[in-house]
């Protein structure tokens, strides 16, 4: 490349960024402000709204029906003639964010043309996939700051029920055809739109912000750190998700599909092929050269999940106390559930989520290799050790909250024989200080406008980084 024309196109580059760079932080600071997440109903009801008001370039229609026969609509808006974003919120029913960054995006880019025009593509935004069990999440969302309150009415699938992990799987032992209606919905947008990025709106509980690229795209990166800064927020620095997975960037990881779970866990000598459902949306839309980004937007956070100083304390011993923690948890409730089992509704999402997680459950092993993972020794960072504490209080408050769940449900309908309603009552007497410990340790509430601001902001930068890629190519 010449070498003045190299310099032009990095000064075009660079205004380019800066521009983008102006052009989110206004779009995150146009989030209203609010101190509760959307349901089903509103997210619908505002997407309808929005096709109404632009009626020249939205369009409101319908994809699919949920396994409840509740209809999933997509909002289209005019764009690019060939690249094309899949925007899809709620892949996971009990990280609401999304829904809110979808209408958001949506209300935004019919609102703007210009933006619009700039980012080069047209949008394809699913408020919410998985309308059932969302619903199955509304008695938190108006009080979404209370951990004990949000794991109360908490529900996440097993991960047979998640719309996320239930695409087509072959890999080597691996075969999973058993796509959710939902799934196939998902999976039919997809293959009509063969987007050019597909973005799956996530949310954590405890943590920083992190994000997962389908692919390296290097000239994301910059705007991917900056952008959660906007809104008073770090990158995790923690235990990352998932431990194998490539490391692009701070804070940014590669794709961790089914088949890398499978090929890592050989690997290391433990049985892969239990892997308990199909892969993701991002392996199915990789067929189509879809880069995917994953946005993980905390509910609660603070300095500690950012910070990499030593905590002075040996990763394998806050490893080790950790795993005994959990696994004294879960042995604990898959006692309750095996003293309750025999009067429980089998057919109840919340008896199949517990079952999965409780049923199965294998102790970490004493050298500290929880789900088979090898505990490195050196000193643990500060985010490291609140990350691990965290693991802690998520796998009580999710698996005991939603067994207190199941039983709460059965004992409406008819009582409980006696052994099986000491055990009830007992979880609920455990289940209060195990709250109460969480609740003490977890950070403030990160404002919902913010996240949906950085979520939003991200998803925007990643379809102007894939519109501009080939600039400095």
């Amino acid at each position: 490349m010449n070498e003045a024309i190299g310099l032009n196109m990095q000064s075009s580059w660079s205004t380019g960024a800066d521009w983008l760079s102006a052009e989110l932080r206004r779009v995150g600071e146009a989030v209203p402000r609010r101190d509760s997440y959307a349901g089903v109903d509103e997210i619908n009801a505002r997407l309808v709204a929005v096709a109404s008001r632009h009626p020249q370039v939205a369009r409101l229609r319908k994809v699919g029906n949920s396994r409840d026969g509740e209809a999933l609509l997509c909002l289209e808006i005019e764009g690019g003639e060939e690249k094309r974003a899949l925007v899809t919120g709620g892949p996971h029913p009990n990280e609401p964010v999304g829904g809110l960054t979808a209408v958001h995006l949506a209300e935004t880019l019919c609102a703007d043309e210009e933006l619009r025009s700039s980012l080069a593509h047209s949008w394809h935004i699913v408020g919410c996939i998985d309308p059932d069990g969302a619903r199955l999440n509304q008695g938190w969302l108006m009080r979404p700051y209370d951990r004990l309150h949000y794991a109360r009415h908490f529900y996440r699938p097993a991960f047979i029920d998640q719309v996320e992990w239930t695409f087509p799987l072959r890999h080597k032992a691996l075969h999973f055809d058993a796509a959710l209606p939902e799934t196939q919905a998902w999976m039919r947008l997809i293959d009509e739109l063969r987007p050019t990025l597909l973005a799956s709106l996530h949310n954590a509980e405890a943590s920083g912000v992190f994000y997962h690229l389908s692919r390296p795209l290097p000239n994301l990166y910059p705007l991917l750190d900056d952008v959660p800064s906007w809104w008073g927020l770090a990158l995790d620095a923690g235990v990352p998700e998932e431990p194998g997975a490539p490391l692009y960037a701070p804070g940014v990881f590669g794709r961790w599909d089914a088949a890398d779970v499978y090929d890592h866990e050989e690997q290391l000598g433990l049985d892969a092929a239990t892997w308990p459902a199909g892969d993701s949306s991002s392996a199915y839309a990789q067929h189509h050269g879809t880069t995917t980004l994953v946005v993980e937007v905390p509910c609660w956070s603070d300095a500690r999940f950012s910070n990499t100083s030593p905590s002075g304390l040996q990763y394998p011993d806050v490893a080790r106390t950790s795993d005994k923690a959990a696994d004294a948890a879960l042995n604990y409730l898959s006692d309750v559930l095996s003293i309750t089992h025999d009067y429980l509704d089998t057919s109840s999402p919340y008896y199949r989520a517990c079952t999965e997680a409780l049923a199965t459950h294998a102790p970490a092993s004493p050298q500290g290799t929880y789900e088979g993972e090898p505990c490195e020794d050196h000193v643990a960072t500060v985010a490291e050790a609140a990350s691990l504490r965290e693991s802690v209080h998520l796998l009580r408050l999710r698996y005991g909250g939603m067994l207190l769940r199941l039983l709460d449900s059965q004992t409406h309908r008819s009582p409980l024989p006696s052994e099986a309603a000491r055990a009830h009552k007992e979880l609920a007497e455990r289940f209060a200080p195990w709250g109460h410990h969480a609740m003490a340790e977890t950070p403030a509430p990160v404002p919902v406008q913010h996240t949906v601001a950085t979520q939003a902001s991200a998803v925007l930068a990643a379809a102007w980084a894939i519109a501009n890629r080939d600039k400095l190519e």
